[in-house]
């Protein structure tokens, strides 16, 4: 007696699991046509208002085009004063992302310059004070020059004369109120990456006390 209700529990069990694999895979049939069906029902009205504008436009004359982009082109929004200046600054640092510097017009006038405020800064007391220098130093081509109040930084070249004093490339940087003056290695070299273009840029670190100073040299 026991054992026909085992085998007749066992049978009952197989029915059950056969139902719900019936079930299961009557469920999974459903989605997968009301997904084709949603698709396809997509696909047929992003068509029709292309088809309609297609057709309203070969029917305007040459005349209403015209008309219609000369408007969108007076509603786009006028950018502000900061933004302007973010755009042109952010289209000038993508045109010199290159591994070449870029191409001075009036090469005399920018060393006359460069020139001229090396030796206003170097005749300042302040600059005397913390004993800034800008004459050649053995094994460093360029200087860095960290201008706090515009938010820029320059690097120098040398001169004829071995002095720090030619502007090589300029970019606009942060600096902090602190920033300390002298020379300092990056020891802590990260990979060369793919920047933008044909350059290869690699980043470098070197934390210093309570500063960490980090640069990209690129080619």
């Amino acid at each position: 007696m026991q054992r026909r209700r085992a085998v007749s529990r066992k049978q009952n069990r197989r029915v059950h699991a056969l139902i719900t694999l019936i079930f299961c895979i009557a469920v999974f049939i459903l989605v997968c046509a009301g997904c084709f069906l949603l698709v396809k029902t997509d696909g047929t009205i992003t068509n029709k208002p292309n088809q309609s504008q297609g057709d309203s436009s070969s029917a305007a004359p040459d005349g209403a085009d015209s008309t219609t982009d000369g408007d969108s082109q007076q509603e786009q929004p006028t950018m502000t004063e900061e933004e302007q200046r973010i755009a042109d600054a952010t289209a000038t640092a993508s045109a010199n992302c290159t591994k070449d510097a870029p191409q001075v017009v009036d090469p005399a006038l920018w060393d006359e310059r460069g020139k001229a405020l090396m030796e206003q800064l170097a005749a300042d007391e302040f600059y005397q004070s913390e004993g800034l220098k800008y004459s050649a130093k053995d094994g460093c081509p360029y200087m860095i020059a960290v201008n706090r109040a515009a938010s820029t930084v320059t690097v120098l070249a040398l001169d004829d004369e071995g002095n720090y004093t030619k502007p090589y490339m300029a970019m606009v940087c942060s600096g902090g109120a602190d920033t300390p003056l002298g020379f300092f290695a990056t020891p802590v070299n990260y990979d060369w990456r793919l920047l933008a273009g044909p350059s290869y840029g690699q980043y470098a670190t070197r934390i210093w006390d309570s500063y960490l100073f980090h640069t990209v040299p690129y080619y």
